[in-house]
């Protein structure tokens, strides 16, 4: 039998190394995900749980790294065959390595910065805000604490490029080539493989690795912790393409339950929700100030500093307006809100709510601007971010006054000019549209509360941090606006509605879905209103466009799921994020995760899946939430959100 005169064992130690170099970078990247957790006082570190989830880690990270290691030992094993010294390979080791890991190294430090917002790992919907160069890069460069990111990310590539360099420079010392015997080749050639097999596997088990593989406690952030975020992209990617963010469900099914429900007798099967309303009254043709709060979750209205709410003004119109207590927003992000507040929609999970082809709505511009109303849209921004331009001017907003409008001068950040300003623009543009005699409705979206701050003098001792001075600050701004108002000709004939856009992920993560970041204060408050209470039931942010139509006592057609909240009542609020379903009332939260498929449900304020004690209230809150999101899917791809004489 020929012998070959080969460095096989050398140049498969040599690759092997790299790619232990390679996970242990990972593994330390990782550690920083907990320790930024832990720092902000997300989670409460536990040892025997820390642990478990790093080995979890550890393959999810050895998963990603061997698809980077596995193209490397073919190569190794085809030239060592022929008496290729491993250093003939080192070039090319070097240009593969480097690449690949600068990219994941550099998503997953900038996946803890995601994390921390979304409390969840990036995925491929992660990267549609790259469509908006200008406002993403100010997003990334603007905010001075992701500096502090961007500095992690090139040390660790100088640590590990550094660590690579040290690995090969120590196996790559021989340069004398020794004689392996085929039969020992061969063998260990099919073991090598067959770990790669195991390792690009995930598991011997009957099934691959997967997003679910990664779930072992009831401690929402540490099921997550060993997920890697590059394993959670690629996931996504397949899952988007196979329309894998969808809900199986009966369709016609789900459309009885819903339309019982919603006490909808309707059966045309064009409109299936369409439900026309009518008053006795005569329209109360009142102008409509809508508020959309930037990150202003329910529990803001509780913090203080120094003994004193935060937001004092929000605080204070608890008991001066209609106030609901259990309200939640559609999603997570603000264009989801935009969409939920005026036209009644929630979102088709990590979908975007406003795109490139626009969807077409009715709800509140539509109705309003049909009965003589002057519909406004007041954004702080590019106008063009999140589509917001040509969507809402497709959908029935006349004019859309933003970033162009404003003075340079008074342009703070990436997002344009900070909330003061844009109420002090705004009352004096309502002053000129009051003049004319007609109506309004005008939206505003103010966005201070987003990073990156940018925070007054007179702020900067009003709160422990700068979320929570920026908390503060963009309290203020809504109660200057709201004094500027009494002050106009048109404030006594106006309802003004102010509610979160979304909520914040801020504080410890119980739950797999963060409650924290969909419920929202929702406030509807008028001079002409002759009571004001607090509200308990449970409500939604799609419930705004016919709750107010029901005030304006001004005829229409509901094509929502939404639902006049002084006049109907809702089982429970129904809401999603990127990834989750979730369903809610005053004492339980059910959720169901879309990509794993589990579910869970908790007693409010405890982190305990509870889903086995209670499965009738499980099953309940569970068809009630996939029929709710099953119909709102069905009726945005099937057009039946738009109006009946549309031709679009």
């Amino acid at each position: 039998m020929k012998e070959q005169h080969t460095t096989f064992r050398l140049s498969f130690k040599y690759i092997l190394c790299l790619h232990c170099v390679g996970v242990l970078t990972l593994g330390l990247i990782r550690i920083g995900l907990l320790l930024s957790n832990i720092l902000s006082g997300n989670v409460l570190f536990d040892f025997a749980i820390v642990m478990s989830a790093m080995l979890k880690g550890l393959i999810f990270d050895n998963f990603v790294a061997t698809f980077i290691t596995a193209p490397l030992l073919l190569v190794a094993s085809i030239t060592s065959i022929y008496g290729k010294h491993p250093k003939q390979l080192k070039t090319l080791v070097r240009i593969w390595n480097f690449t690949f890991y600068s990219i994941i190294i550099a998503l997953s430090i900038a996946n803890i910065r995601y994390y921390f917002f979304f409390d969840n790992h990036l995925t491929i919907s992660s990267f549609k805000w790259f469509a908006f160069p200008t406002e993403t890069a100010g997003l990334l460069f603007g905010d001075s604490h992701n500096y502090i990111y961007l500095i992690f990310i090139a040390i660790t590539i100088y640590i590990y490029i550094k660590s690579h360099l040290i690995v090969e420079k120590k196996i790559l010392n021989h340069n004398s080539y020794k004689t392996e015997n085929i039969y020992i080749a061969i063998p260990v050639i099919i073991v090598i493989y067959g770990c790669v097999f195991l390792g690009m596997r995930g598991s011997i088990q009957r099934y691959p690795l997967r997003i679910s593989s990664a779930y072992f406690c009831d401690n929402a952030f540490y099921n997550r912790m060993g997920i890697n975020p590059v394993f959670n992209i690629i996931k996504s990617i397949k899952k988007d393409k196979n329309n894998g963010n969808e809900l199986v469900c009966d369709e016609k099914k789900a459309l009885s339950y819903v339309k019982n429900k919603l006490n909808i007798n309707n059966y045309n099967e064009e409109f299936p929700l369409n439900r026309d309303f009518t008053f006795v009254e005569a329209p109360n043709k009142m102008n409509v100030v809508l508020i959309l709060m930037e990150s202003m979750k329910d529990e803001n209205l509780e913090r203080k500093y120094n003994g004193e709410y935060l937001t004092p003004f929000l605080s204070g119109l608890r008991d001066s307006s209609y106030y609901f207590s259990n309200c939640y927003s559609a999603a997570i992000h603000t264009n989801n809100g935009i969409v939920a507040s005026s036209y009644g929609y929630t979102p088709i999970f990590a979908e975007p709510s406003m795109s490139a082809e626009t969807t077409p709505y009715t709800g509140l511009p539509y109705f309003l601007k049909k009965n003589g109303y002057q519909t406004h849209f007041f954004t702080t921004s590019n106008p063009n971010y999140d589509y917001m331009n040509s969507f809402l001017r497709d959908n029935h907003y006349e004019r859309i006054h933003s970033l162009y409008d404003y003075p340079k001068e008074k342009i703070v950040n990436n997002f344009g000019v900070a909330d003061d300003y844009l109420f002090e623009y705004g009352i004096k543009t309502l002053d000129k549209i009051h003049e004319t005699g007609k109506p309004f409705l005008a939206t505003f979206l103010t966005v201070s509360n987003h990073s990156p701050f940018i925070i007054p003098e007179e702020f900067k001792n009003k709160g422990a941090d700068e979320s929570e001075q920026m908390i503060a600050f963009a309290d203020n701004c809504i109660k200057n606006f709201i004094d500027g108002a009494k002050k106009s000709g048109w404030y006594h004939n106006t309802i003004f509605v102010l509610v979160g856009d979304h909520g914040s992920p801020t504080g410890e993560k119980i739950y797999d879905m963060t409650l924290q970041y969909n419920h929202i204060p929702l406030f509807i408050f008028s001079p002409c209103f002759n009571e004001t209470k607090k509200v308990e039931e449970m409500a939604c942010q799609i419930d705004i466009f016919p709750t107010i139509m029901g005030f304006l006592k001004i005829p229409y057609t509901n094509n929502t799921l939404g639902i006049n909240l002084f006049n109907e009542k809702r089982d429970f609020s129904f809401f999603v994020s990127d990834n989750h379903l979730g369903c809610t009332n005053k004492d339980y939260f059910y959720c169901i995760n879309i990509s794993t498929k589990q579910e869970f449900l908790y007693k409010i304020g405890s982190s305990n899946n509870i889903i086995n004690e209670n499965p009738s209230l499980a099953n309940d809150m569970k068809e009630y939430a996939i029929s709710m999101e099953c119909i709102t899917k069905n009726a945005i791809k099937k057009g039946w959100t738009k109006p009946l004489n549309s031709k679009r």
